[in-house]
């Protein structure tokens, strides 16, 4: 045992020097021994400069003090419940460390987080995810036509790069099994000759991938794998032991085939609701030739089973036979990948788009050997483990890790690196031990099967390969290829083990076998982790008094007769005036000291992110402090006349010194994110013709962009979902890149209206959102309160509401009052989003308040929008579809310009707004933030139009991302024209000859019209 930590107290301390009262006293004397030794020699405690020395040094080392304490103690409130980290930019790690997801990793991590998915790989498209096009180096486009000699095709062929395509292992389902195959397997049971038999079924329907490719010719499979189709009956139509076959086996060959492999042709009825969705539709769907056999079935089973009895099991069409739950197996499959789907597109980078995602197909690898173990070897037990351990290495199990098991291994930053997770945390290393194409060593299954306790010998080892119907079609005693993006799988019903004791053959008992191994699977699982500590909060401090304030004067010795006891009755007014005289001079030091504390006790306003904060000055205003005698009943109309806590913060803080140091305050917090706004201010300086005004604008937007910056930092290189047309063309999904650029520009004025304070109780953030004008007040609260658990999707529910809220408020139709209770009120839309607060009297009242709110709608709450667009998501999908322009050389000397699609995107910006025409150093600014903002490998056009070009754009942008997939090539070809109208526009410029000397409007190279 180690000896318990005492607590003890330090005999020589060594303290800071503003805390050494020693220090400060000698330090006070030899000053002013250095300034006032000519007139003042006595330095003696009795003197009483040096009493005033000594209780001033003594204030001195308390102020120290107090600003010694932790910054989580100071920036503490009063209760705990009004501590807040957001309003001081002080973001979680979850919050500020995570990212979007950007590598490989990044999105096999989000893939696998998801309920449904076991693991994911991501791979490059080597192909155009559509049609083959090509250069036509004479004609300078694009064309769909093979080039002809002596020009090479493969050189002439355009492939648009940043396409994904995307492997998932799919979860197993408690219910329907291993989704990422068709094989059903299930367990009947049957009397056969009046004994009670367990038959182990496996039928091996197409595979999801399958069924995609069979749809094509087959169009029955759409409707039959919609969860909402109902199996009515199933016929097992042709049982036969080999293909072609148009009649069923004989049963004198029943016995010999299901040694093997027999296959079944189905006719299954379904209605599906599809077509019709109240009456719904019949249909027959015939799945021919499908693989079936009885696995595990011992030599006197075989016997007894008849050709009836199989057909009776294979055309059961309730719930548990096995048309039912393959089609069922089918859905849950469907339902997984469109998750899959519709996550990887909402986390889509910019310039990157994904092809195919399907499930991984499955290769199955079955394990012969003779296995000598001990003599008092439990046999079920043994082959057990050693099945886990071939499971694990074939196929390696992803595992999540809780926060604490990774503090204990890494650093912060490198915990959460990477995507918000809901299950936990996922390490590189098992992601790389859990890679496709890999070759199976032989070597290696044996070194673990020998690693379990009992075995000794392990002879005659194979690995066996088995193709999609169940057949075996090779072996290798060493080492097995695994096909290209096929996971390896297990096969346990195509694995055999031949176990020795003593030299002598036992098999197991295949029932003990499988409960066994259920129990090893079960103690070895690790499932996705639930309900568990994802983030480190942010540290909670203990509140400090720290403006409690005790004068200098009441310190003194009493016969100073400054203190609380003041001086006797019998005091002379000589004496009471030597006494205000000592007090007015010391009250220069208290004023100085306390407003020391005042700052300190509002270090919390100084950062914070509240637009409502008005002052970064806090001076103390000391009468209830210095004045608390009778002695000084006339010291206030004497010398504080008219004077009062706002007179002395107008004097200690001017507007504009504190728009100054407000900003000042706010551009650190800035610089502590690598982020600056210095570019802009001086753009923002060059044409507001009121600097304070500027000022006030720059708070704005820098506390808005701080609000979002955990949002704007970990998506500034995303994209926007495409699948969800209405929302990107009602400017409620963006880009994050486009969030971020805008933000940087100061294009959303409007957020400088809204406020909103996002707070965080045990695992959820909430907030509340409202308009304010100028002056702070409020003037719509939305009547819906935000929750969510993901601090992001908090804030686009925020952006999104906010969005919705501008929508209206310029329109005065869209404002209702409504009358309660003798009181009139106003809402914004039916049912409300948002709501005035206020009640009014009169409706005219009302209605005379809804003007106000519209004409400062109308007036600040103007968002300057502009267009992304992708070139890649305009590739063709089919043959015929338009192709975007190029310009080539005729004699084929690529350089890049060949490929329009990869890598590129065109940014569009309303050129005749007031910004944009009137200052050209805008327009330049915001080029150059954009190409800095812009990842290294993506190309920006930027494009300054006229409004009716913009607006051309716009539509046909809409018109093709919501277009049904019939009108698509069509609106392509609209979107395409309309990319071929985008030509540039320049502010004209003035002319001036040397007389004028007018500088003013002057003409840019490359930048003006003339």
């Amino acid at each position: 045992m180690t000896a318990p930590d005492h607590i003890t107290i330090a005999k020589h301390p060594v303290l800071p020097k503003a805390q050494n009262y020693d220090f400060l006293r000698q330090e006070g004397i030899r000053l002013i021994e250095k300034l006032g030794s000519s007139l003042w020699t006595d330095y003696n405690i009795h003197d009483p400069g040096i009493t005033i020395l000594e209780t001033l040094s003594y204030v001195l080392t308390d102020l120290s003090y107090r600003a010694s304490f932790e910054v989580k103690d100071l920036l503490a409130e009063e209760k705990p419940e009004w501590f807040n980290p957001d309003l001081q930019a002080l973001f979680t790690a979850r919050d500020i460390l995570t990212t979007a997801p950007w590598t490989i990793n990044d999105y096999r991590r989000l893939l696998i987080d998801l309920e449904g998915i076991q693991n994911a790989w991501i791979r490059c498209s080597k192909c155009n995810c559509g049609p083959k096009i090509y250069v036509d180096c004479k004609e300078s486009k694009l064309t769909y036509e093979k080039p002809k000699p002596p020009e090479d095709p493969k050189t002439h062929e355009v492939v648009p790069k940043g396409l994904y395509d995307v492997l998932l292992e799919l979860a197993k389902d408690e219910e329907h099994g291993d989704l990422n195959t068709g094989k059903v397997t299930l367990a009947y049971n049957l009397l056969l000759d009046g004994s009670p038999e367990t038959l182990r079924l496996e039928v091996r329907f197409p595979s999801v991938q399958e069924v995609d490719r069979l749809q094509e010719t087959n169009p029955l499979l759409k409707f039959f794998r919609h969860p909402k189709s109902s199996i009515s009956s199933v016929n097992a139509k042709i049982i036969a032991d080999k293909k072609g076959a148009v009649a069923d086996l004989l049963e004198s060959r029943l016995i010999s085939g299901l040694r093997g492999v027999l296959y079944v042709t189905f006719e299954i009825t379904f209605e599906e609701f599809l077509t019709d969705p109240d009456a719904g539709t019949t249909h027959v769907l015939t799945l021919k030739e499908v693989p079936f056999r009885f696995v595990l079935l011992p030599d006197q089973v075989r016997k007894k089973l008849t050709l009836l009895q199989i057909r009776e099991i294979l055309s059961d069409s309730t719930a548990a036979g096995v048309a039912a739950r393959y089609q069922l197996k089918v859905a849950a499959a469907d339902e997984a990948i469109a998750e899959a789907r519709q996550v990887l597109l909402r986390h889509r980078n910019i310039t990157e788009d994904f092809c195919r995602i399907e499930e991984v197909e499955i290769e199955e690898i079955g394990v012969c050997a003779d296995l000598e173990v001990a003599p008092d070897a439990d046999i079920e037990q043994v082959l057990s483990e050693a099945f886990y351990l071939i499971e694990e290495y074939l196929n390696p199990t992803i595992r999540f890790y809780t926060l604490q098991q990774q503090l204990e291994k890494r650093p912060v930053d490198e915990i959460f690196d990477g995507p918000k997770l809901k299950h936990g945390f996922i390490e590189d290393e098992d992601l790389e031990r859990s890679i496709l194409n890999r070759t199976l060593y032989a070597s290696d299954i044996i070194n673990l099967i020998m690693d379990i306790p009992g075995v000794q010998h392990l002879n005659n080892f194979v690995l066996v390969r088995f193709n999609k119907e169940g057949k075996n079609v090779g072996s290798d005693a060493w080492k097995l290829e695994v096909k290209a993006n096929h996971l390896p799988r297990f096969y346990l019903e195509g694995s055999k083990f031949l176990v020795f004791k003593n030299g002598l053959p036992f098999l197991p008992d295949t029932a003990e076998l499988l409960d066994t191994m259920h129990v090893v699977r079960g103690r070895n699982l690790m499932p996705k982790l639930k309900d568990h500590e994802l983030d480190l909060p942010v540290l909670q401090g203990a509140f400090q008094e720290m403006q409690a304030y005790e004068p200098v004067q009441n310190s003194l010795p009493q016969v100073y007769g400054t203190g609380y006891e003041g001086l006797p009755s019998t005091a002379t007014e000589l004496r009471k005036a030597q006494a205000k005289q000592l007090k007015s001079y010391l009250y220069f030091f208290e004023q100085v000291l306390a407003n020391y504390l005042g700052q300190l006790a509002n270090l919390k306003h100084l950062f914070s992110l509240n637009n409502q904060i008005s002052q970064t000055s806090f001076p103390v205003f000391l009468v209830d402090e210095i004045l608390q005698n009778d002695l000084y009943d006339n010291f206030e109309a004497d010398f504080y006349d008219a004077f009062s806590q706002e007179k002395l913060q107008e004097l200690t803080e001017s507007k504009g010194s504190f728009l100054e140091r407000r900003n000042r305050f706010l551009d650190h917090l800035l610089a502590r994110f690598s982020e600056s706004f210095s570019d802009y201010t001086l753009l923002l300086y060059a044409y507001k013709d009121q600097k304070e005004v500027a000022k006030e604008k720059l708070i704005g937007i820098k506390t808005a962009f701080l609000k979002q910056f955990p949002y704007q930092s970990a998506y500034k290189a995303q994209s926007f979902d495409y699948t969800a047309a209405a929302e990107v063309c009602l400017h409620k999904s963006l880009s994050g890149l486009q969030h971020r650029i805008s933000a940087l520009l100061g294009l959303k004025p409007s957020l400088n209206y809204f406020d909103y304070t996002i707070s965080r109780f045990k695992e959820v953030y909430s907030s509340s959102l409202s308009l304010h004008d100028e002056a702070g007040n409020v003037l719509l609260t939305a009547t819906t309160l935000f929750e969510n658990e993901d601090r992001d999707q908090l804030l686009k529910e925020l952006n999104l509401y906010i969005v919705l809220i501008l929508k209206h408020v310029c329109s005065k139709s869209d404002y209702i009052v409504v009358e309660e209770e003798e009181k009139f009120y106003i809402q914004l839309k039916s049912p409300s989003i948002a709501a005035h607060e206020a009640a009014f009297d009169t409706q005219a009242e009302a209605e005379a308040k809804v003007d106000e709110l519209v004409a400062f709608a109308n007036q600040y709450l103007h968002d300057e929008q502009f267009m992304l667009v992708e070139h890649l998501l305009l590739r063709p999908q089919k043959t015929g579809d338009a192709l975007l322009p190029v310009c080539v050389e005729s004699d084929c000397s690529f350089c890049g310009e060949e490929d329009p699609y990869s890598y590129r995107i065109t940014l569009v910006f309303d050129g005749e707004t007031d910004l944009a025409r009137d200052h050209f150093e805008f327009r330049r600014f915001a080029e150059q933030t954009i190409r800095a903002e812009m990842p290294a490998h993506v190309m920006a056009k930027i494009c300054w139009v006229t409004r009716v070009v913009y607006a051309a754009l716009e539509e046909a942008f809409c018109a093709w991302l919501s277009a049904p997939p019939k009108a698509k090539s069509a609106k392509l070809a609209d979107l395409v024209t309309a990319f071929g109208e985008l030509k540039s526009i320049y502010p004209p410029p003035t002319l001036h000859d040397c007389v004028d000397g007018n500088d003013e409007n002057r003409v840019y190279l490359n930048h003006t019209a003339l």
